[in-house]
């Protein structure tokens, strides 16, 4: 159950419609576009996530994957190097379809070069 001091459900449902739309969007026109497809997550708050998994891709095309989605957007890869290997992340927001979200990468350090 949600909490009273919470977004109201019916503004949390517009959120995730207008995601699904821009989601649409991106399958629709994705290959056009020359994007490889992503594994696709929708948050109740409407953010929308598109991961490059380790099962789909290796290493260096999870990495290819989100360079391509980043500079489709306009925006930078963050890369980030942990004990586990390495994260990389592109959040964006776009104003016109009052959309947010982010393509990402977890790239295991067991995986390299397996």
């Amino acid at each position: 159950m949600l909490n009273d001091d919470t977004v109201p459900v019916r503004t949390l449902y517009a959120w995730q419609q207008r995601a699904q739309r821009h989601l649409a969007s991106y399958i629709e026109k994705g290959e056009a576009f020359g994007l490889p497809p992503l594994k696709w997550a929708l948050a109740a708050n409407g953010t929308l996530t598109g991961e490059a998994d380790g099962l789909t891709y290796t290493p260096d095309g999870q990495r290819e994957v989100i360079r391509l989605y980043a500079q489709h957007i306009g925006a930078a890869v963050e890369t980030r190097v942990t004990a586990d290997g390495e994260e990389l992340y592109v959040g964006w927001q776009d104003n016109e379809r009052g959309t947010h979200g982010c393509f990402r990468a977890t790239i295991f350090a067991s995986e390299e070069g397996a």
